[in-house]
This record gives C-alpha cells, sequence and structure tokens, in this order.
C-alpha cells in the first residue's frame, strides 16, 4: 500500500483512518489549513505519482498529475476520429479537447460536484488547459431542471459549436448540431441515451471547487472570477470569438473523451 507523505506539516491535520486505494481522492477533500502537495510513494520512496495541489482558501484544486498541452492534437484526433465520428474533417485552426476525469486517478472517479476535467482550447495550433465540468451538477442530477425527468449529460464524441447568448446575453458557445447525451437517474446512473438540440452550451462556471448548479448538462469552465466575470471568461473566450472572425469560422469541432482515452 502506498504511503501519503504531504507537504510542509499538514500531517496531522489530515487525521485519516487508515490508507485506502482512494487515499489521493480522501486527501484533497478533507480539511487542511494549509497548502498541500499529495504524493505517492512506493516501497522505496520513489515518487509514482503527484497529486492535487489543494488551497483551502480559494477552494480550488489544480493537478500536477500532467500537463495535458503536450498532447498532439493531431495525432490524438487522427486516433479519435474512426472511433467517435468517422470520417470526420478536424483540419480547423481553432478546436476545443473535453478531457473527462483529467483530474482524477481514473475515469471510474469522475465526479459531477467538482471541477475535475480539462478542455484543452487550440487556436492557429497554440494549446492552452483549462479547468473545467464536463458533467452535470450533481444537485441537478438529483433533483433536475423544471421539466426533465432525467438530467442530460454529454456523451463522448466530436461535435460542432457556434457562438451563442446565454440567456439573451452572455457570449458562449452553443451547439450548432445535433449532440448525444445521457439521461441520468438521480443516482448518476445512465437510464438512457438521446440524440438532439438540448440547449447544450460551453459556458462559465462560478468561483469556488463545487458546481453548484451552474450545468444541466453544459460544459462549464472554472472560473475564479464568479459567473462569466472577467477577466477569466475573457481569456477563455475573446481568443475564440476572435479567431473565429478571423478565420471566418461558423462553426468549430468540440472533442468530448475520457481521460483514459489518452493511453
Amino acid at each position: 500500500m502506498p504511503n501519503i507523505r504531504p507537504t510542509r506539516t499538514v500531517v496531522k491535520q489530515l487525521r485519516h483512518p487508515p490508507l485506502k486505494p482512494d487515499a489521493i481522492g480522501y486527501a484533497k477533500f478533507c480539511s487542511r489549513s494549509h497548502d498541500a502537495v499529495i504524493r505517492v510513494y512506493d516501497k522505496a520512496g520513489k515518487v509514482i505519482q503527484t497529486g492535487i495541489k489543494f488551497n483551502e482558501k480559494s477552494f480550488r484544486f489544480t493537478t500536477q498529475m500532467r500537463d495535458f498541452t503536450t498532447i498532439d492534437v493531431t495525432v490524438f484526433a487522427t486516433k479519435m476520429i474512426p472511433l467517435l465520428r468517422a470520417g470526420f474533417n478536424w483540419n480547423s485552426p481553432i478546436s476545443l479537447i473535453g478531457i473527462r476525469a483529467a483530474l482524477e486517478p481514473s475515469p471510474a472517479e469522475n465526479r459531477m460536484d467538482v471541477y475535475d476535467d480539462i478542455i484543452l482550447r487550440v487556436i492557429d495550433g497554440s494549446i492552452t488547459q483549462w479547468v473545467t465540468s464536463t458533467d452535470p451538477s450533481k444537485a441537478l442530477v438529483m433533483t433536475p431542471i423544471k421539466g426533465q425527468k432525467y438530467a442530460a449529460q454529454l456523451c463522448k464524441g466530436i461535435y460542432l459549436f457556434q457562438e451563442h447568448l446565454m440567456h439573451g446575453k452572455y457570449p458562449c458557445l452553443g451547439q450548432a448540431e445535433d449532440v448525444g447525451i445521457e439521461r441520468l437517474n438521480r443516482d448518476g446512473t445512465v437510464n438512457h441515451t438521446e440524440k438532439g438540440q438540448f440547449g447544450i452550451c460551453i459556458h462559465s462556471g462560478g468561483a469556488g471547487m463545487n458546481t453548484g448548479q451552474f450545468s444541466a448538462g453544459c460544459q462549464i469552465i472554472d472560473n475564479p472570477d464568479g459567473y462569466f466575470r472577467d477577466p477569466t471568461w475573457s481569456n477563455f473566450w475573446l481568443p475564440i470569438r476572435n479567431g473565429m472572425k478571423e478565420h471566418d469560422l461558423p462553426t468549430i469541432p468540440y472533442m468530448l473523451v475520457d481521460v483514459g482515452d489518452l493511453g
């Protein structure tokens, strides 16, 4: 069983029971008064995994497991297109890749109540990484929005998105074609799948690690400044909007995968 050695002097503050296989998951959500980097060691004392840097003051975490911007997007898209949308032309100067459970040890540990995913924004070959939730908020899974019996979770796939105004005033991306969704039971299990227009958008989330009620199926960007507040939202959105205008793009592709697809 690996040992956990948090940095600084937080060992006495963890007060955890005997270690479990999901020790990183436990440690990153337990209370502490200082920042901590969680590392897993093998019996020889060698670091085999660097986990989550957690800051309780701002109630946020960021991964140190992997720099996803090193992915060769062209190679990865070539690999995934036959699996997700055979024959699709990925040759766009602007694209997005959502990686579900990117900040978790495995896809099976994906959570719906926190920002534990990543969106890669690719503009003219430049890749930036944005903490995201690609899932419906847990609160809206347990109690779906009015008029819906089941929450919606976007299926893995490749979809086209276009400029959109959320609630008629917030600029973001909205689905430009039919998308596939899973309808979720209140315990998060899949009831059935559907395909169509569901108002799925890629938009700003709110401040704090918890996704609150910001997503009923949309892809939401973690925003420490608050819902659609700047500078975070402008930093994400304006390069996309300006790039679409520069390249005269009515739509851009969005690929959604699991972290396990990265190999």
